[in-house]
C-alpha cells in the first residue's frame, strides 16, 4: 500500500484519485509531507492539484518551510492549483528564495498564475532545457510585455559571447510577433557574427513579422544548387536556410526546388509510410515532376521502391535514371549496387561498388567499402583488401553482422569470372 493509500486509508490510488472532496487538513498536510517522498511525490502532488482550494492555504504555510524539497513542490503546486490567493506568497518567496532552485519554483508558477513578476526568470529559463516547453508557453501568453526583457537577454548574451538560449530568445520574438524586435533580429540574420542556425531563425522570426531579408542573387543561386543537390546532408542544411528566405525571395526557380526539395524531405522522413500507402512515392514523383533532372529524387524512389514494397525491380529503373542524369551522384551509385544486393544480382552490385571506391575512395557512405572487401578477398586482391579494411576501419563502422554474412555467402557462391569483368567494366 503506498502513501496516498495510507493516508486516505484505501487499497486502490485509483480510488483515491477518483475523489476529489477531500478536504482533512490532516490528508492535506500528510499529503504535503510526502512531496519529499521520492516514491510518492508524484502521486501526493497530484492529489493536491486535485482537491484544489482547501490546500491552498495549508501549502502557502508550508512556502515557509526550510526545507527546500517541500519548499519546491509546495510553490509548483500551488502554480498548478491556480488559485489567486498564492500569488502574493509565491512573489514574497520568488524576490527572497533561500535559492536560485526555488526562485524558479516561485517563477514556474507566477507564469503559470499569470503574475508578470515571473517574466524575468522565465526567459532566464530560455537557456535551460529542463522545462522549456512550459516555459514557452507562459512567455507567449505575456506576449508583448516579454518583449524588451527577452531582447535584453540577447543582447546581454551578445556581449558575453554565450549563444545558451538565444534560439530559443529568437523563436519567442518571431513567435509573439512584436515590431520592437526588428533590429535585434535583423542584427542576427548576419551570417558573420552569427552560427547559420540563428541566421535561419531570425529570418524566420523576421518573416513571423511580416519583413523580408536582404539576400543577394548570388546567394539565392547557391540555394537553388544545395536544395537539388544529391547529398542528403548538404540538402537539409540548405533546406532550413531555404525555408527562412523563402518570404524574402521572389525568384520562381527558387520556389519550385524549395518545393521539390520539400517533397523529397518529406518522402525520407515518412519512409516507412511506404510499405502501407504511397505518400513518400508519390512524393518523390511531384518532386520530379517539378524538378524533371533532380536526380536525388530518382534515388528516393529507388530506396523506397527496394526497401518498403515487394516491388524490388522497379527500383533498376528509377536509380538508371537517377545516373543517367548525373553520373557523378555517389550516392546513387551506393544505391545501385544495394538494388542488385536485394535482386541477388551480385556482378551488377559489384561493378557499382566498385565504380563507387573508384571515384570516391573516401566517404561518408561505407556500404561500398564493406561490400567490395569480400569480393577483393575471393580475388585474391590484397592491395584493393587493405585499402577498403584501412579506411572502414579508420571510420569505425562496418556492416550489420547478418548482413555481412549473407553478402559473404552470395560472393563466394557467385562465380569469379563474374566478378572480375564486373570489376574490369565489362557487365
Amino acid at each position: 500500500m503506498g502513501i496516498v493509500d495510507k493516508i486516505f486509508g484505501r487499497r486502490d490510488s485509483k480510488q483515491a484519485n477518483d475523489h476529489s472532496d477531500v478536504q482533512d487538513l490532516k490528508q492535506i498536510k500528510a499529503l504535503i509531507s510526502a512531496l519529499t517522498d521520492d516514491a510518492a511525490y508524484k502521486d501526493a502532488q497530484k492529489m493536491l492539484v486535485k482537491i484544489g482550494e482547501p490546500a491552498v492555504e495549508p501549502l502557502i504555510e508550508t512556502l515557509h518551510s526550510e526545507n527546500e524539497d517541500i519548499l519546491w513542490w509546495a510553490a509548483r503546486t500551488l502554480g498548478s492549483i491556480g488559485d489567486d490567493r498564492a500569488v502574493g506568497p509565491l512573489i514574497q518567496l520568488y524576490e527572497n528564495p533561500p535559492s536560485a532552485r526555488i526562485r524558479t519554483a516561485a517563477g514556474l508558477s507566477l507564469g503559470k498564475l499569470g503574475d508578470p513578476h515571473a517574466i524575468p526568470e522565465l526567459v532566464e529559463q530560455l537557456q535551460i532545457s529542463n522545462f522549456i516547453t512550459e516555459v514557452k508557453s507562459m512567455l507567449l501568453a505575456f506576449g508583448p510585455a516579454a518583449v524588451e526583457q527577452i531582447i535584453a537577454f540577447i543582447q546581454q548574451k551578445d556581449e558575453t559571447g554565450s549563444l545558451a538560449g538565444v534560439a530559443n530568445a529568437i523563436e519567442m520574438l518571431g513567435n509573439i510577433g512584436d515590431p520592437r524586435a526588428e533590429e535585434i533580429l535583423r542584427d542576427h540574420t548576419s551570417s558573420e557574427k552569427y552560427p547559420e542556425n540563428i541566421n535561419n531563425l531570425a529570418a524566420q522570426a523576421l518573416a513571423k513579422l511580416g519583413l523580408k531579408i536582404e539576400i543577394s542573387q548570388d546567394e539565392i543561386g547557391k540555394l537553388k544548387i544545395g536544395l537539388l543537390s544529391n547529398d542528403y546532408d548538404i540538402r537539409k542544411t540548405t533546406l532550413d536556410r531555404a525555408r527562412s528566405a523563402a518570404s524574402s525571395i521572389d525568384d520562381p526557380e527558387f520556389h519550385t526546388a524549395l518545393q521539390a526539395s520539400e517533397k523529397i524531405r518529406f518522402a525520407y522522413d515518412m519512409q516507412v509510410q511506404a510499405a502501407v500507402n504511397t505518400k513518400p512515392i508519390q512524393a518523390c514523383l511531384y518532386a520530379i515532376e517539378l524538378e524533371p533532372c533532380f536526380s536525388a529524387a530518382y534515388a528516393c524512389l529507388s530506396y523506397l521502391y527496394r526497401q518498403y514494397t515487394t516491388e524490388k525491380h522497379k527500383a533498376v529503373e528509377w536509380i538508371q535514371k537517377a545516373i543517367e542524369i548525373d553520373p557523378g551522384n555517389m550516392q546513387a551509385w551506393t544505391e545501385m549496387g544495394m538494388v542488385y544486393v536485394a535482386l541477388g544480382d551480385v556482378p551488377a552490385a559489384v561493378r557499382a561498388f566498385h565504380h563507387q571506391i573508384s571515384i570516391a575512395p573516401s566517404q561518408r557512405n561505407l556500404e561500398p567499402h564493406c561490400r567490395m572487401a569480400a569480393v577483393y578477398r575471393k580475388l585474391n586482391m590484397p592491395n584493393d583488401l587493405a585499402k577498403v579494411l584501412a579506411y572502414q576501419s579508420s571510420q569505425g563502422v562496418g556492416l550489420d553482422p547478418a548482413a555481412e554474412r549473407e553478402w559473404e555467402q552470395m560472393v563466394m557462391a557467385t562465380d569469379k569470372a563474374l566478378l572480375k569483368q564486373a570489376i574490369d567494366g565489362n557487365i
